[in-house]
């Protein structure tokens, strides 16, 4: 309190510190500006953009490094972000197809050039159809379900939205049955003897 009896008000800084606490970005922000200014080149801190595309590249490692295997549980992260990669894939397939092409109307050269395009896009798309399979399968094993759900995807649209509704579904603990078969397959063989050391 002053003199007079009022309550005194925080400075100026204060205030300041108090908004940066609740706001640690914005002094980062600030900090940088003021880096710029008077000491030159600034380091880019990592953030959670880098964490993101770690994840993202990290799962479609993981669906590629598994190309054929259809047992086993897979993530709906995993899932998700080779589903999301080939979304991606693919539209800038189709935009460079496009932007390279046309509409195809400009004579013989070009019916050539959609030929050579059109069948280098089925080969990708065959190249991706077991890994995108696989992946589908171990989704649905991870939540409890058959791999043979993934037929559903041959009934035209109610398939498709089927499959989208169970590759939703959360992951669901194992059942026992799973849960030994998981256990036979860590253990050795039974015809291989430990190895002991003299």
């Amino acid at each position: 309190m002053d003199p007079a009896g009022h309550p005194r008000r925080a400075p100026r800084q204060c205030a300041r510190r108090r908004h940066a606490a609740r706001r640690p970005g914005l002094v980062r922000a600030r900090n940088r500006r003021a880096r710029r200014r008077h000491l030159g080149p600034v380091v880019v801190e990592p953030g959670p953009l880098r964490a993101v595309a770690a994840q993202a590249a990290g799962a479609v490692a993981s669906v590629a490094g598994q190309y054929a295997r259809f047992s086993g549980r897979a993530t709906r992260r995993e899932f998700w972000w080779w589903t999301a990669f080939l979304t991606a894939l693919v539209s800038a397939v189709v935009v460079v197809q496009l932007l390279v092409l046309g509409d195809g109307t400009r004579g013989a050269a070009s019916q050539a050039a959609t030929l050579v395009t059109e069948l280098l896009f089925a080969l990708l798309a065959l190249g991706l159809l077991v890994p995108s399979q696989a992946v589908l399968v171990r989704r649905l094993h991870d939540a409890n379900l058959s791999g043979w759900y993934a037929l559903l995807g041959l009934i035209p649209l109610l398939g498709g939205l089927m499959l989208l509704a169970l590759a939703l579904l959360p992951t669901a603990p194992p059942t026992l049955a799973q849960t030994a078969a998981t256990d036979a397959s860590a253990r050795p063989p039974a015809s291989v003897a430990p190895v002991r050391s003299a």
